[in-house]
């Protein structure tokens, strides 16, 4: 059973060639997108940085804010 299964690779020089081209491919896409996303990361941190949070307020309908009034009076906080 062994045999049949663990032989040894029968070497091929045009298979290799490709295989480390394909390698070296690969590891310049992922350091190249690492960096990209290294490059996001300091400019998202700079920009939080550089300006205070700002707080957006969102309109709601008044209508939703009566139900949520109303949730509020039905379980108020200790």
């Amino acid at each position: 059973m062994f045999f049949r299964y663990l032989y040894p690779l029968q070497k091929d020089a045009e298979k290799e060639k490709k295989d480390l081209q394909n390698l070296i491919e690969l590891r310049n896409n992922v350091c190249g997108g690492m960096a990209l996303i290294n490059i996001l990361w300091v400019a998202i941190n700079f920009m939080f940085q550089y300006k205070k949070p700002t707080v957006i307020d969102i309109p709601l309908s008044v209508s939703i804010r009566s139900i949520f009034r109303c949730l509020l009076k039905l379980f108020p906080e200790h």
